[in-house]
């Protein structure tokens, strides 16, 4: 996700208990209000990853996802979760949604193994209900 005039930046750091540690926003305007999601839990994020990941990049992008076989990917191992923040192109729009980032390691055909990266939404699944 790059920053650009339109939208700023947000980071927004988490411990292992997903307990905001810090927050950093820059060039965002200034919330009019706030009210609270709950993020997914550790065990929803594995629950979900069959079904809500979305592959975003393999081998750093060196490998065109849309010419992937069914078969090319033969394990991902996840190694680090960050948490995100992506505007729609509609710049009416008012908030931010969260998402994560999941980075690791695919095993992909040849055994060979490359890095990884997945998003999926970051709301709890109980509240996207």
């Amino acid at each position: 996700l790059a920053a650009s005039f339109e939208t700023g930046i947000a980071n927004v750091v988490f411990n292992q208990n997903l307990e905001v540690i810090s927050v950093y926003i820059d060039d965002v305007p200034e919330p009019k209000g706030s009210t609270q999601y709950p993020v997914k839990s550790f065990s929803e994020i594995i629950s979900s990853v069959g079904n809500q990941a979305v592959l975003r990049s393999l081998d750093n992008g060196k490998i065109d996802l849309l010419e992937l076989s069914d078969d090319f990917i033969k394990s991902v191992a996840v190694n680090e979760i960050k948490v995100a923040y992506t505007q729609e192109s509609n710049l009416d729009q008012e908030f931010l949604q969260p998402l994560f980032i999941l980075e690791g390691v695919a095993t992909v055909t040849n055994d060979r193994s490359v890095s990884v990266a997945l998003t999926m939404p970051a709301l709890s699944n109980t509240y996207l209900r």
